[in-house]
């Protein structure tokens, strides 16, 4: 399905200090909850791209059509950055983030200053998600070993 980009008016970076926020998604991945109370969302997933006007490459998420609430990528992971921008009064915003935990049911989302920042604090959350990663497995094939050292069973 073909994206529409959303022109809206100049946006404003957000001003009012803003904490990490829980959104939870549907089962069809729909956003359930407005991010930071800012109304008629907007999202798109943002990286820096040297071929794109103004440096930035951008995947807007499309909208469902019955609630006009943006879904989710099914590959939304540790990482991410995002733009996230809405209506707060007559105002419209925008925020940039960084998905510091994603599963099938919610995501987590942390804003920064800019999407330069952003794009800075979600490599180093990836890397360390990356690194737990490595360590959980090496610590399976460890017990694995162990268990096939104790049975005498080099395959189990």
């Amino acid at each position: 399905m073909p994206q529409v980009p959303i022109t809206p008016p100049p946006p404003q970076i957000a001003a009012t200090p803003i904490e990490p926020a829980i959104v939870r998604l549907a089962r069809d991945r729909t956003v359930l909850d407005p991010i930071w109370g800012l109304a008629g969302s907007a999202l798109a997933l943002v990286w820096p791209d040297d071929r794109a006007s103004g440096g930035w490459a951008r995947a807007i998420w499309p909208l469902e059509p019955m609630s006009r609430q943006p879904v989710a990528p099914i590959d939304l992971h540790v990482g991410h950055v995002l733009e996230v921008g809405g209506w707060r009064g007559s105002d419209w915003q925008y925020v940039y983030a960084w998905i510091a935990d994603a599963d099938g049911q919610r995501f987590v989302v942390v804003p920064s200053a800019s999407a330069v920042e952003a794009v800075g604090m979600a490599g180093r959350a990836f890397d360390v998600w990356r690194a737990a990663e490595l360590s959980r497995l090496e610590d399976e094939w460890r017990e694995r070993f162990a268990r096939a050292t104790r049975s005498g069973n080099p395959t189990s």
